[in-house]
């Protein structure tokens, strides 16, 4: 049985569509983690509303998306959670992202990779540590705030959640395909690579800001018990 919080699905929302508007103060650095800062923020004062299962959860979340009342209360919270961190300097805030790439004639740009470790048997999440990586070797990350190996807790239903450092290229336009690796070590499961494709273009310009919608999601991987 999972337990979904209604809630936490509309503050995500309007952080991620808050961030990326253009009425947005002009310091507010759009990294993962202030987002982040800002949905914590508004989570620990609106008030959850949580189901047990799948059933009604599209009832619930239209029923909850028509209160205009709500949708305010929660947009104000936003706005609020947005003007404090705003205002807050991170350690990571005071050194450009570019400045950790080496200069290159293009990039190329990863998106943010996303997925869920579930159980074969009954398709809960599972308790396991993830590893990505890339020609056998553990791929670096945007900073350190993005960690790699990342253990997931079964506790919160939580997705594994990388965003590799960007690579340089030879030329704008320059394609690529990046032959990626998944490997997930739970106990009490058999250990099993998993393997996908990234195909990307070089970019003149590096990315350093967080995009919701820059998303790559992994298929489901399920894990089956050992013998």
């Amino acid at each position: 049985m999972q337990i979904y919080n209604i809630t936490k699905e509309r503050v995500t929302d309007l952080v991620n569509k808050a961030f990326d508007s253009s009425d947005k103060p002009k310091d507010l650095c759009l990294c993962y983690q202030c987002r982040l800062d800002v949905m914590c923020y508004v989570l620990n004062r609106a008030k959850p509303i949580y189901v047990l299962s799948e059933r009604g959860i599209a009832h619930l979340k239209d029923n909850y998306s028509n209160s205009l009342q709500e949708i305010a209360d929660l947009t104000r919270l936003v706005a609020n959670g947005i003007d404090l961190v705003a205002k807050a300097k991170r350690a990571h805030h005071l050194e450009p992202y570019d400045s950790q790439i080496d200069e290159a004639p293009a990039y190329f740009n990863f998106p943010t990779i996303t997925g869920t470790i579930l159980s074969g048997e009954t398709f809960a999440p599972v308790e396991a540590s993830v590893t990505l990586l890339l020609d056998n070797k553990v791929v670096k990350m945007r900073d350190s705030k993005w960690i790699n190996p990342i253990k997931l807790s079964t506790s919160i239903n939580e997705n594994y959640l990388f965003w590799p450092k960007t690579q340089p290229a030879e030329k704008v336009g320059e394609i690529k395909t990046f032959l990626l690796q998944l490997s997930i070590e739970a106990k009490g499961y058999e250990t099993t690579p998993h393997f996908f494709e990234l195909t990307l273009t070089s970019e003149k310009n590096i990315n350093d800001h967080f995009q919701a919608h820059n998303t790559y999601t992994c298929s489901n991987i399920l894990l089956f018990k050992k013998d």
